[in-house]
């Protein structure tokens, strides 16, 4: 059952819904790439999907929001097992969107952070090892504070 079941109800509620009606597996999934502005997710979102990736203009070509315009990429199963679809998430790396994107924020997703060890413009933080690889520890904590099981 679905964590809102267990979560909301007690153990005869899960097993109503159990009851309820015949399942059928489903094999898609929320692939989500995050991490900081211009760190190379779109740029890998499309590798994985074309094989490569034009380099994009980071004035025009940066996300809004979050890109769901993309293919699924599917992951062909192994023997008998059937093909996974993985719908990527490519979210935006702007601070401006981080609450936003925090309602999409799940347990159900595979996450992808995506790190690129860039300086930062800010001069305090510029030449330390700490200020390079914050942006990496931020978005953990992101995801350990809305996906703590993550």
């Amino acid at each position: 059952p679905p964590d809102e079941i267990i979560g909301q109800s007690s153990w005869s509620g899960v097993a109503k819904f159990l009851k309820q009606s015949d399942f059928h597996p489903v094999y898609k999934m929320r692939l989500m790439f995050i991490g900081r502005g211009v760190s190379g997710k779109t740029r890998l979102v499309r590798a994985l999907l074309q094989g490569s990736a034009d380099s994009i203009d980071v004035q025009t070509g940066r996300t809004i929001g979050i890109d769901l315009s993309n293919p699924p990429l599917l992951l062909p199963g192994t023997n008998d097992e059937p093909t996974i679809e993985a719908v990527p998430w490519d979210f935006a790396g702007q601070e401006l969107s981080y609450l936003s994107h925090s309602v999409h924020l799940s347990a159900r997703c595979v996450y992808v952070l995506v790190w690129s060890p860039r300086k930062e413009e800010d001069e305090s933080s510029r030449d330390t090892a700490d200020g390079i690889v914050q942006p990496m520890f931020e978005w953990l904590q992101i995801l350990s504070s809305h996906v703590p099981d993550a």
